[in-house]
């Protein structure tokens, strides 16, 4: 990435990629599975945890990223990385998923 950066005519291009598929998936994971779901697994039992952490995940992207349209993937990959935090308790992990979960959606944009 940061060779792409260096060489790259199209900074901009650079900058979404960066943040798209390097800094958005460890602060949302951060906030949906560490923050929001350690509450939520705090007061009700792993399950009810995920979904409410996955309705949170899809309600956000629907009021901030994409205001107004409504993406069920949101919610099925809020339910997955709900899950994936359940085994492996890494905020890396789920990061890095997400991560190149952003990066397929990116890429046929950029070919």
């Amino acid at each position: 990435m940061i060779a792409l950066y260096l060489f790259s005519d199209n900074q901009e291009v650079v900058g979404v990629i960066i943040n798209r598929v390097l800094y958005s998936p460890f602060v949302e994971e951060g906030v949906y599975r560490v923050i929001a779901m350690g509450a939520f697994l705090r007061v009700m039992n792993k399950h009810a945890a995920v979904i409410f952490s996955a309705l949170l995940f899809a309600a956000l992207h629907y009021a901030i990223y994409e205001p107004g349209v409504f993406y069920p993937m949101h919610l099925a990959a809020g339910v997955c990385m709900g899950y994936v935090f359940i085994w492996g308790k890494s905020l890396g992990l789920n990061a890095a998923i997400h991560g190149l979960g952003n990066c397929a959606l990116l890429l046929p944009t950029m070919l």
